[in-house]
Protein backbone atom coordinates (compact mmCIF):
# COMPACT_ATOMS: atom_id res chain seq x y z
CA UNK A 1 0.00 0.00 0.00
CA UNK A 2 1.65 2.96 -0.84
CA UNK A 3 -0.30 5.17 1.16
CA UNK A 4 2.03 3.92 4.06
CA UNK A 5 4.81 5.58 2.67
CA UNK A 6 3.86 8.91 2.10
CA UNK A 7 -0.41 9.24 2.77
CA UNK A 8 -0.97 11.41 -1.00
CA UNK A 9 0.92 8.59 -2.72
CA UNK A 10 -0.87 7.00 -6.04
CA UNK A 11 0.81 4.08 -6.80
CA UNK A 12 1.96 5.73 -10.45
CA UNK A 13 4.52 7.82 -8.30
CA UNK A 14 6.49 4.96 -7.76
CA UNK A 15 5.83 2.55 -10.48
CA UNK A 16 9.47 2.95 -12.45
CA UNK A 17 11.34 2.93 -9.28
CA UNK A 18 9.60 -0.26 -8.40
CA UNK A 19 10.02 -1.68 -12.12
CA UNK A 20 14.26 -0.22 -11.92
CA UNK A 21 14.07 -2.88 -8.57
CA UNK A 22 12.47 -5.56 -10.01
CA UNK A 23 14.45 -5.25 -12.84
CA UNK A 24 17.67 -5.03 -11.00
CA UNK A 25 16.64 -8.19 -9.35
CA UNK A 26 16.35 -6.67 -5.64
CA UNK A 27 12.73 -7.06 -4.93
CA UNK A 28 10.14 -9.86 -6.08
CA UNK A 29 6.39 -8.93 -6.81
CA UNK A 30 3.50 -11.29 -5.79
CA UNK A 31 0.29 -10.46 -7.31
CA UNK A 32 -3.25 -11.13 -6.53
CA UNK A 33 -5.32 -13.40 -8.04
CA UNK A 34 -9.08 -13.35 -7.30
CA UNK A 35 -10.21 -15.74 -10.38
CA UNK A 36 -8.48 -19.22 -10.28
CA UNK A 37 -8.15 -20.18 -13.36
CA UNK A 38 -5.55 -21.48 -15.81
CA UNK A 39 -3.46 -20.10 -16.81
CA UNK A 40 -2.61 -17.99 -13.31
CA UNK A 41 -0.46 -14.89 -15.12
CA UNK A 42 -3.54 -14.83 -17.40
CA UNK A 43 -6.40 -13.63 -14.05
CA UNK A 44 -3.19 -11.77 -12.06
CA UNK A 45 -4.21 -8.10 -11.34
CA UNK A 46 -1.28 -6.56 -12.30
CA UNK A 47 -2.11 -3.38 -10.15
CA UNK A 48 -2.47 -4.87 -6.72
CA UNK A 49 0.98 -7.23 -5.26
CA UNK A 50 2.99 -7.49 -2.57
CA UNK A 51 6.51 -6.68 -2.60
CA UNK A 52 9.27 -9.35 -1.36
CA UNK A 53 13.55 -8.16 -0.97
CA UNK A 54 15.52 -10.42 -2.71
CA UNK A 55 17.04 -11.49 0.43
CA UNK A 56 16.20 -12.31 4.27
CA UNK A 57 19.91 -10.95 5.13
CA UNK A 58 18.57 -7.84 2.88
CA UNK A 59 15.48 -7.78 5.03
CA UNK A 60 17.49 -7.92 8.29
CA UNK A 61 19.86 -5.16 7.21
CA UNK A 62 17.36 -2.95 6.09
CA UNK A 63 14.93 -3.79 9.75
CA UNK A 64 18.17 -1.97 11.36
CA UNK A 65 17.64 -4.45 13.60
CA UNK A 66 20.81 -5.54 16.18
CA UNK A 67 22.96 -8.81 14.87
CA UNK A 68 22.57 -10.33 18.28
CA UNK A 69 18.23 -9.56 17.26
CA UNK A 70 18.75 -11.84 14.59
CA UNK A 71 21.25 -14.12 15.70
CA UNK A 72 19.19 -15.12 18.63
CA UNK A 73 16.60 -15.28 16.75
CA UNK A 74 13.98 -14.83 20.04
CA UNK A 75 12.98 -11.27 19.72
CA UNK A 76 13.16 -10.83 15.87
CA UNK A 77 10.24 -13.43 15.55
CA UNK A 78 8.14 -11.57 18.23
CA UNK A 79 7.45 -8.19 16.14
CA UNK A 80 8.60 -9.67 12.21
CA UNK A 81 8.04 -13.29 12.09
CA UNK A 82 4.96 -12.73 9.17
CA UNK A 83 7.44 -10.77 7.26
CA UNK A 84 10.64 -13.08 7.56
CA UNK A 85 8.85 -15.66 7.03
CA UNK A 86 6.79 -14.66 4.39
CA UNK A 87 10.17 -13.52 2.60
CA UNK A 88 12.28 -16.69 3.29
CA UNK A 89 9.45 -18.50 1.55
CA UNK A 90 9.59 -16.37 -1.25
CA UNK A 91 13.44 -16.64 -1.48
CA UNK A 92 13.36 -20.59 -1.55
CA UNK A 93 10.76 -20.33 -4.39
CA UNK A 94 12.65 -18.40 -6.80
CA UNK A 95 15.58 -19.92 -6.29
CA UNK A 96 13.49 -23.39 -7.68
CA UNK A 97 12.54 -21.34 -10.50
CA UNK A 98 9.10 -20.07 -9.77
CA UNK A 99 10.15 -16.55 -10.81
CA UNK A 100 6.10 -15.85 -11.25
CA UNK A 101 4.38 -15.54 -7.73
CA UNK A 102 0.84 -15.30 -6.81
CA UNK A 103 -1.49 -14.54 -4.11
CA UNK A 104 -4.77 -15.63 -3.59
CA UNK A 105 -7.40 -13.26 -1.04
CA UNK A 106 -11.19 -13.45 -1.04
CA UNK A 107 -12.80 -10.06 0.12
CA UNK A 108 -11.25 -9.45 3.32
CA UNK A 109 -12.63 -12.64 4.54
CA UNK A 110 -9.30 -14.81 3.73
CA UNK A 111 -6.18 -14.93 2.48
CA UNK A 112 -3.67 -17.31 0.52
CA UNK A 113 -0.07 -16.12 0.38
CA UNK A 114 1.21 -17.96 -2.05
CA UNK A 115 -0.32 -19.90 -5.08
CA UNK A 116 1.71 -23.03 -6.57
CA UNK A 117 0.62 -23.63 -10.43
CA UNK A 118 1.18 -26.86 -11.29
CA UNK A 119 0.02 -29.21 -14.00
CA UNK A 120 -3.13 -30.45 -12.35
CA UNK A 121 -4.09 -27.65 -10.81
CA UNK A 122 -3.59 -24.68 -8.36
CA UNK A 123 -2.22 -25.45 -4.96
CA UNK A 124 -2.36 -22.71 -2.21
CA UNK A 125 0.26 -22.42 0.46
CA UNK A 126 -0.41 -20.76 3.87
CA UNK A 127 2.57 -19.69 5.72
CA UNK A 128 2.51 -19.53 9.33
CA UNK A 129 5.28 -17.75 11.02
CA UNK A 130 4.25 -19.53 14.54
CA UNK A 131 3.34 -23.09 15.45
CA UNK A 132 -0.39 -22.62 15.40
CA UNK A 133 -2.58 -25.46 14.24
CA UNK A 134 -5.08 -23.12 13.11
CA UNK A 135 -5.90 -23.35 9.56
CA UNK A 136 -9.27 -21.25 9.00
CA UNK A 137 -7.91 -19.44 6.04
CA UNK A 138 -6.83 -22.19 3.73
CA UNK A 139 -9.65 -23.82 4.32
CA UNK A 140 -11.98 -20.65 3.25
CA UNK A 141 -9.90 -21.64 -0.08
CA UNK A 142 -10.62 -24.83 0.19
CA UNK A 143 -14.35 -24.71 0.30
CA UNK A 144 -14.24 -21.86 -2.39
CA UNK A 145 -12.22 -24.25 -4.83
CA UNK A 146 -11.61 -28.00 -3.55
CA UNK A 147 -8.00 -28.08 -4.30
CA UNK A 148 -6.71 -31.52 -4.60
CA UNK A 149 -4.90 -30.50 -1.09
CA UNK A 150 -4.33 -27.65 0.64
CA UNK A 151 -0.38 -26.82 1.86
CA UNK A 152 0.12 -24.68 5.11
CA UNK A 153 4.31 -24.14 6.87
CA UNK A 154 4.52 -23.74 10.29
CA UNK A 155 7.91 -23.26 12.49
CA UNK A 156 6.79 -26.98 13.64
CA UNK A 157 7.24 -28.60 9.86
CA UNK A 158 5.46 -28.23 6.29
CA UNK A 159 1.69 -30.03 6.22
CA UNK A 160 -0.21 -31.16 3.22
CA UNK A 161 -3.99 -31.96 3.72
CA UNK A 162 -4.91 -34.79 0.57
CA UNK A 163 -8.81 -34.01 -0.13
Amino acid sequence: MVASIRKSARGGDYEDAIQWLVDAGLIHKSYLVETLKFPVNAYANHHMFKIFLLDVGLLCAQSHLSPKTILEGDLLFVEFKKAFTENFVTQERIARAHSELYYWASEGVAEVDFLVEEEHGITPLKVKAGVSPKKKRLLVYGQKYAPARLVRTTAMNANATER
